[in-house]
């Protein structure tokens, strides 16, 4: 969850923050879906609880936090996501 921590306190806190990256992070689907692994997976229960609440998800989604900002400040924001084999 480092991947998905890095980008929400990023966005959060757009002014301390210009670059932001995340390898191999684990970020819920946006929007929310019921098929999503990482929601049913027991290990996310004490960060998304069990059922996972869509509320709080949401809330810190970093698509949510990203839609939610003003433009000019994403737009001076760098972001980097790596995935895939290691």
């Amino acid at each position: 969850l480092g991947g998905l921590n890095a980008y929400q306190l990023a966005l959060r806190n757009p002014s301390l923050f210009s670059v932001v990256a995340a390898y191999d992070g684990s970020f819920p689907y946006h929007p929310i879906r019921d098929d999503d692994y990482i929601l049913r997976h027991p290990l996310f229960d004490p960060i998304f609880g069990r059922p996972a609440d869509r509320a709080h998800i949401k809330a810190h989604s970093p698509v949510w936090l990203a839609r939610n900002l003003p433009s000019g400040q994403l737009r001076r924001m760098k972001f980097f996501l790596a995935s895939g084999p290691e």
